[in-house]
């Protein structure tokens, strides 16, 4: 991907998608503090502190740069609030590229995961052009698994990525595009 990629800005209804800035840092550590959204990272992002959170912020601008992808914060459109994050990396140890998110406690049970994720799933296909989008969840997270079939994504059954048993979903450009109908 070439340098100086301009990083997309996604909106929805009520949602807008982007990517951080350094003054988005404070609120970015509070969320990642959130024992309810950080249940699922892994124990160095849970540890991270203002410098690390800096770092990280760094970190994905660089991925927006080298990739064309990376991780948005989800922001409420009425208060420019930070309430989740939303993103596309490479999984672990393939080539395929993976959607993942969260959202603050506050916020779960709206549709808004939903609203997030449709706006870059939309994203993946019509403007990354990818071939297909992989998802993972824990067996004991039901929400976002009704989020991904939601979307289409099919169960492709238990898989092990980032050493721990999860559930696999993928969804291909042909499904996005007959979904899309």
């Amino acid at each position: 991907m070439a340098k100086n990629v301009e990083l997309p800005e996604l909106s929805t209804d009520k949602l807008i998608l982007r990517a951080y800035l350094p003054e988005d840092a404070d609120d970015l550590l509070l969320m990642w503090k959130d024992p309810d959204l950080s249940q699922y990272f892994p124990a160095s992002l849970k540890e991270l502190d203002y410098s690390g959170i800096q770092a990280q912020i760094a970190k994905l601008a660089n991925l927006w740069q080298t990739r064309g992808y990376s991780q948005w914060g989800i922001f409420n459109k009425s208060e420019n609030r930070l309430i989740g994050y939303c993103g596309l990396q490479m999984l672990d140890k393939t080539d395929d590229v993976e959607l993942y998110y969260g959202l603050t406690r506050s916020f779960w049970g709206q549709g808004l995961a939903t609203e997030a994720t449709r706006s870059a799933v939309r994203y993946s296909f019509e403007k990354l052009d990818l071939p297909r989008l992989t998802a993972l969840t824990f067996h004991q997270n039901t929400a976002s698994q009704k989020v991904l079939q939601k979307l289409g994504f099919k169960f492709g059954g238990n898989r092990n990525f980032y050493q721990t048993e999860v559930l696999y979903f993928e969804l291909s450009r042909p499904e996005y595009e007959t979904g899309k109908k």
